[in-house]
């Protein structure tokens, strides 16, 4: 999650109106622990009586199957105001298909999603994705359908269709909304990102910022140019998705 996305999560999600870095790490607490609290594995509905182990490890074993992709991406739904808590209500249907739109289109939040994105646009307008686990927290888990995350669509042509969704899930709410979802995904989300950082880097490289200092240090030009070749392979990687 970037700076620039928590920023607008806490002044147009959270009505917070001067955000604090502690504002921006309880949204980053929020979220994670989402994703790490123990779950069921309920991708076929069969396994709720089985938690899984290895949280963590699991993930990672779906997620990052290839050497070459290892960025990640989390959304989560919903993020309200605590003051707005008791006057909303949220449903399944309604939330996942913010959440698989958010997917589609690479919106990091709920506001400001472009509806006009879809499966039958040209690839290279869809966030296509490796893999990705969808994580559900609350009630009614077995009226849910998730077939939006399992379109052929979503994925890179070269994944095996069973290698590319997983569903867990909990019955417990989590921090008091009756319904929440978050969304891994090892998908193209990360290009933009790095795409800029990249050209911040090689403008402070070319004009020399802060070289020196790295070179007292013992690294030195071939170092960081190495650096930037290393990116840009990732870069191209993501893109090709």
């Amino acid at each position: 999650m970037q700076n620039d996305t928590l920023q607008q999560i806490c002044t147009k999600l959270l009505d917070i109106k001067k955000v604090s870095v502690q504002d921006l790490n309880k949204v980053i607490s929020h979220t994670m622990a989402s994703v790490l609290q123990p779950v069921y594995d309920s991708t076929d509905h069969s396994s709720w009586s089985s938690p899984v182990t290895g949280h963590l490890g699991s993930l990672l074993e779906h997620l990052v199957a290839q050497p070459e992709y290892k960025l990640l991406s989390v959304r989560g739904i919903p993020l309200i105001a605590d003051k707005s808590m008791q006057f909303s209500s949220y449903q399944w249907r309604g939330l996942l298909k913010h959440l698989t739109q958010m997917l589609i289109a690479d919106a990091p939040m709920e506001e400001g999603i472009d509806w006009n994105i879809d499966t039958r646009c040209a690839p290279e307008k869809i966030n296509r994705s490796l893999a990705t686990v969808l994580i559900l927290r609350g009630h009614d888990l077995q009226q849910i359908d998730t077939s939006s995350f399992q379109q052929s669509h979503l994925y890179t042509s070269w994944m095996p269709p069973d290698a590319t969704f997983k569903q867990w899930a909990h019955p417990r709410p989590f921090c008091n909304y009756d319904r929440s979802a978050v969304l891994l995904s090892n998908s193209k989300s990360t290009v933009n990102p790095m795409v800029n950082l990249m050209a911040k880097a090689w403008s402070m490289f070319a004009s020399r910022a802060y070289v020196h200092q790295y070179m007292k240090h013992g690294l030195t030009e071939d170092d960081f140019l190495d650096s930037f070749a290393g990116l840009e392979q990732i870069i191209s990687n993501y893109k090709k998705l």
